[in-house]
Order: C-alpha cells, then sequence, then structure tokens
C-alpha cells in the first residue's frame, strides 16, 4: 500500500486546493485516485466534526452530544436502560452525522468509558427492540453510570 497519493491530496487540501481539478493539476494524479481520497478526508473531517479529537479521533464536542442525548433519553423513559436505536436516531439528529459515524463514536465511547458504560446484547427483533451492529454483535440498549450520564464526565 503506497500512501504518497494520499499524502499529495492531503497537502493540497490542506493548503485550500478543494477541487479535484485543482489538485490534479497540481498532482498530476488520476481523478478516481483525488477523489477517493477526498471522501476519506471528508468522512474522517465529519467523524471528527472538523476538531480536535480525542485519541480515538472522535471529538469530544461528539461525546458531550452522546451523553447529553443520553440523558435527555434516559429523563423522557425514567429508565437508565435507553434503547440504542433512539440514542442514535438523536444523536444523528443533533450533531449531524451518519449511521455509520454514529457507530464509530459509540465504539469509541465505549472503549474510552469501558467500566461506565454498558451495551446489552439483543436477539435481533427482540420485542420491538432494533439492535445496532457493533463488532459483529448485536446491542439493543445502554446504560451509563450516575456520574457519566449526569455530567459531561
Amino acid at each position: 500500500l503506497r500512501l504518497e497519493p494520499y499524502r499529495l491530496v492531503y497537502s493540497c487540501y490542506a493548503s485550500g486546493m478543494k477541487t479535484p481539478k485543482d489538485i490534479r493539476r497540481e498532482t498530476g494524479l488520476n481523478m478516481v485516485v483525488i477523489d477517493t481520497v477526498l471522501r476519506i478526508i471528508r468522512e474522517l473531517e465529519a467523524i471528527c466534526g472538523g476538531r480536535q479529537g480525542s485519541a480515538q479521533g472522535v471529538s469530544e464536542e461528539l461525546f458531550r452530544v452522546l451523553i447529553e442525548s443520553y440523558r435527555e433519553l434516559a429523563i423522557q423513559k425514567r429508565n437508565r436502560y435507553v434503547p440504542l436505536y433512539q440514542l442514535r436516531k438523536l444523536v444523528m439528529e443533533k450533531a449531524g452525522i451518519s449511521a455509520h459515524e454514529f457507530e464509530v463514536l459509540l465504539k469509541s465511547f465505549v472503549d474510552r468509558y469501558r467500566d461506565r458504560v454498558s451495551l446489552v446484547p439483543t436477539p435481533q427483533y427482540a420485542g420491538g427492540v432494533k439492535p445496532i451492529d457493533l463488532g459483529g454483535r448485536k446491542y439493543g440498549f445502554i446504560m451509563m453510570t450516575p456520574d457519566l450520564g449526569s455530567s459531561n464526565a
């Protein structure tokens, strides 16, 4: 795997060249390569929210949105176990991210707060719960400890 095309495209992108035509003129690379690299860059920016992120590449702001959304649903449902599909929908609306970006966010969040977050495994379509696939397992609910769910951690 050669990273030189990625480095060239990113260098142009970071210097302000945003169109594939401009980058092609500068680098001489194939348009398919340029388009692919630009898509990767834009997806990473969307996941990170264009802000300084955590070690996993997810922004602290997205973690805050996730915690606030969880808190809102937990209060609304009067239950610390919140359906993941409802949390995903709310976070996607508030943060303007895709379902895939939510899954990246959730995985990073669980990795970071592993001893303060529980994901409840759920069989597919059990009791009307729509599970979310994460790392090959299906989860239906999330529960955060009170200290995490009631503050910005």
